[in-house]
């Protein structure tokens, strides 16, 4: 529940700041957001979410922008509620994945919680990489070429 009230408030709040930049911008009056809600809503935005899409919004390859002409482009005619449902489903997804990873599900599930496992791999690129390193300094000990003429 506190995650689903920190996420509601998260998009309040980046919701409010992008009322408040789009109001500001086109000298229009802000939204029916507090201060207090946009602060909120900007802390949570710097604890949760800042760290992959910038803490200007801006956005990465991996985590698209937040704001400017691109965004409110896709987001036009939508309401906050959808934004707010598409939040929460791409962070159920998120705990969903961190979920199987943590109880060891899939291969790289595996590698974070069997010792063994990772040890084995790692002992078996040390052994590639020195299988390598022989194969090119002594290229004729494994490769021999027979050329049959009849």
């Amino acid at each position: 529940m506190r995650k689903k009230n920190l996420l509601l408030l998260g998009a309040a709040g980046f919701s409010a700041a992008l009322g408040l930049l789009g109001s500001a911008a086109s000298g229009q009056t802000p939204g029916p957001f507090t201060q207090a809600q946009v602060d909120a809503g900007r802390q949570a935005y710097a604890a949760n979410c800042a760290a992959c899409h910038v803490a200007d919004l801006s956005g990465t390859n991996d985590a698209p922008q937040l704001a400017g002409t691109a965004f409110i482009g896709a987001w036009k005619g939508r309401t906050t509620e959808a934004l707010y449902n598409k939040i929460n489903e791409l962070l159920a997804k998120v705990d969903g994945t961190i979920d199987k990873l943590n109880s060891g599900q899939g291969t790289l599930g595996q590698l974070m919680v069997n010792p063994q496992l990772y040890e084995t791999l790692n002992g078996a690129t040390g052994e590639l990489r020195g299988l390598l390193k022989d194969m090119r300094a002594n290229p004729k000990k494994f490769l021999r070429i027979k050329l049959a003429l009849f």
